[in-house]
């Protein structure tokens, strides 16, 4: 695995897969306001939310390409409305993310197997400041370092090739979830 070479894929290769896969499938289910990469759906004055988070700069310590992504639900009661000044909003209307929905969130596991993870895989950069080489030691020290999967993060292969495995894999697995409740109020998250 190389992370640091030319990767064949980005971050925008994730953002044009989920417009063709989760984010329509989150509209038919009362998902009407989006970025590029949370949902948000109204409902009885509860906000539920989906967030796709690629793993970014976190690459290293998880083991795998830094366009791998999780995936978190959530719900905002509107008993916490008002209470949390620091909730972004958009035309007056509160667009939480997931972090500012705790205890009420969750993040998702696949469930498709990928044994590829390989945390520290590679040595660092030789020019890595003092610092982070310090911090990312200390990882090494606490963290698995064997070949291994995780159930809490999708896999994208650099080149890209199992990305549409991946975005349908979290596409079920979300709507399991969001989907047989939205009827009556919010994602159940026990």
């Amino acid at each position: 695995m190389t992370h640091r070479l030319h990767i064949a894929i980005t971050p925008k290769d994730i953002d044009r897969g989920l417009r063709r896969t989760l984010w329509p499938a989150l509209k038919a289910k009362g998902f009407a306001e989006r970025t590029e990469r949370v949902a948000w759906r109204r409902v009885e004055g509860n906000i539920d939310v989906v967030e796709v988070q690629v793993v970014g700069p976190d690459a290293d310590a998880s083991g795998c390409p830094p366009v791998s992504f999780s995936v978190y639900v959530a719900c905002y009661p509107r008993f916490l409305a008002g209470t949390e000044p620091l909730v972004p909003a958009r035309h007056g209307l509160l667009r939480p993310h997931y972090w500012h929905c705790d205890p009420f969130d969750r993040v998702m596991h696949k469930t498709i197997e990928q044994p590829w993870f390989r945390p520290f895989g590679e040595p660092p950069p030789g020019t890595m400041l003092r610092p982070f080489r310090l911090h990312r030691e200390g990882l090494m020290r606490v963290l698995r370092r064997d070949v291994h999967d995780r159930p809490d993060i999708w896999y994208v292969r650099e080149d890209g090739s199992n990305l549409d495995e991946d975005l349908q894999d979290a596409t079920d697995v979300i709507l399991s979830v969001v989907w047989p409740f939205s009827a009556r109020s919010t994602i159940r998250l026990a």
